[in-house]
């Protein structure tokens, strides 16, 4: 009786043993699924800042280029208003010359 009931327990161990075991490798395998997802999530996540990354580096070298456009543009505007202002002067002299040209006469 005594080794049957010994072969008892210990048959009992090893199933709940078996068991726990499963449970253990059920619960590493939901862990594992866990953090898989997790990466992925997170993997996903820095394609997407990688990209928002690209299109801003983008966006800044289009804006630098607008900004070296107007750059141009406002000292092709200046060196015309130098001209211009030259222009005047030299008018405004030759105005002034001839009309103490007719002050004398």
């Amino acid at each position: 009786m005594r080794s049957r009931l010994a072969t008892a327990a210990f048959i009992l161990m090893f199933i709940l043993a078996g068991c726990a075991s499963e449970d253990s490798v059920k619960q590493a395998q939901a862990s594992a699924d866990a953090a898989r997802s997790q990466a992925q999530a997170a993997q996903a996540a820095a394609n997407q800042a990688m990209q928002a990354a690209q299109q801003a580096s983008q966006a800044a070298q289009s804006a630098n280029q607008a900004i070296q456009t107007a750059n141009q543009s406002a000292q092709n505007a200046a060196a015309k208003a130098d001209k211009t202002d030259a222009d005047v002067l030299a008018l405004n002299q030759r105005m002034d010359q001839a009309f103490q040209k007719s002050l004398r006469k």
